[in-house]
């Protein structure tokens, strides 16, 4: 039997990745909108990204084994530190205001999710760090720097100056015979970029030292948080550039249902994705509209490529049907270890949360035999979704794929 090792990891570690990024937007949009919107926008935010991670597993797996230039792989690591530590700061605000989740998440896990979202940002962002270095950085997207002079101006006053530089900067690229509409969403993506690292990433940076004794020892962590820093946010220009780019050559009215949903979910993570890079300024602010902008851009530029995937060689597709067979294995086998952690290590929590799971909620069943439902229904949808029924078969031994890790 072929099991398809690298389709079953690079779920595992995006679920990963997933989790982290729905607990950072849950924190910081907790503080901002209602708790119902919170986890619905949450929940979106999760499954968008278990999707764009997974997709995107591959290539992140190669980065790591590809040849790097030194200083990409320095950048790029202190970057991944720094999302570290604000990946911690978020599981900590979150365990510190719900300690049932104290319970639910432990230490140990909190750390794992912690560095898979550190690597995750590595794998990430060290190609757009190399292509940095060797091509060097577009001089005309400089111009987004002029509208980071909105941060020490008045409120009301932040919106008038971002449309008055938008204005010169638009008129400037007509001038020099280039696509003003184009250049000007490449500087506001650039915009987006840095406001995002500023405003939501840069209050980690006290987490990395606060608790070094050694003044020195503090020195150096501060420098290297805050390249960190420099460096996502120039790696982050480079991703959200070549998004917005696509994104406007590319942008089409969905043709289908199907699309339209997987859209809709778009919306509802960039309003998540938007409080981080709110802030203290709230939701209908400047910072806000541009951080769920460059959002629901990647978003869509992702959700049309998985959907115009007819090939269907990329996860969440596998042309191996048994390997969609061994995912339902593996979330079964995930929900049991951890129900049986808990069980030993929290046993009246668990008791809990077992009598609420036996409450009847729907239909007189309770969540138990609706959970085993939801579960397997996606196991059927993504079935469906996955390859035609003359591909659906098991591969043969002799079948050669791309495996890092058979033995």
């Amino acid at each position: 039997m072929y099991i398809n090792f690298e389709y079953l990891l690079g779920y595992s570690i995006s679920l990963l990745l997933a989790l982290s990024s729905a607990i950072s937007v849950f924190v910081s949009l907790s503080l901002l909108a209602p708790i119902g919107i919170s986890i619905v926008c949450a929940f979106a935010c999760f499954f968008l990204n278990l999707v764009l991670y997974w997709r995107d597993f591959g290539d992140i797996l190669k980065s790591f084994q590809g040849k790097q230039s030194l200083s990409a792989v320095i950048l790029t690591f202190c970057g991944s530190i720094l999302m570290y530590a604000f990946t911690l700061l978020s599981i900590t605000e979150l365990r510190q205001s719900v300690m049932l989740i104290k319970t639910l998440i432990p230490d140990t896990l909190m750390h794992i999710v912690a560095l898979a979202n550190a690597m995750g940002t590595f794998g990430l962002y060290i190609n757009d760090c190399n292509a940095i270095i060797d091509h060097g950085f577009d001089q005309k997207l400089l111009y987004a720097l002029v509208y980071c002079i909105s941060f020490a101006l008045p409120h009301a006053t932040q919106l008038l100056w971002v449309c008055i530089v938008s204005m010169a900067i638009y008129l400037d690229a007509e001038h020099d015979e280039l696509d003003g509409a184009e250049h000007l969403i490449s500087n506001l993506a650039s915009f987006a970029s840095i406001t995002l690292c500023v405003v939501g990433f840069s209050p980690s940076i006290t987490l990395l030292y606060t608790s070094i004794q050694s003044i020195i020892l503090q020195r150096f962590v501060q420098l290297v948080g805050y390249v960190g820093l420099i460096a996502l946010g120039l790696c982050d220009i480079q991703f959200s550039v070549n998004e917005a780019k696509h994104f406007y050559q590319h942008a089409k009215r969905p043709e289908s249902w199907g699309l339209t949903a997987l859209l809709m979910l778009a919306v509802l993570n960039a309003v998540a994705n938007s409080a981080i890079s709110a802030g203290s300024y709230g939701l209908l602010s400047l910072n806000a509209l541009l951080g769920a902008s460059m959002s629901y851009m990647v978003m869509h530029n992702s959700m049309n490529t998985l959907y115009e995937d007819t090939a269907k060689q990329k996860p969440p597709f596998n042309q191996n049907y048994g390997s969609i067979t061994h995912l339902l294995y593996l979330n079964i086998a995930i929900i049991f270890s951890y129900a049986s952690w808990l069980k030993h290590y929290h046993y009246k929590t668990y008791q809990k949360i077992n009598q609420s799971f036996s409450k009847p909620v729907f239909m007189g069943m309770s969540y138990k035999p609706l959970s085993a439902i939801m579960i397997y229904a996606a196991h059927l949808g993504l079935s469906k979704a996955n390859t035609s029924k003359e591909k659906q078969k098991d591969l043969p031994a002799s079948h050669q794929l791309y495996n890092p890790l058979a033995l």
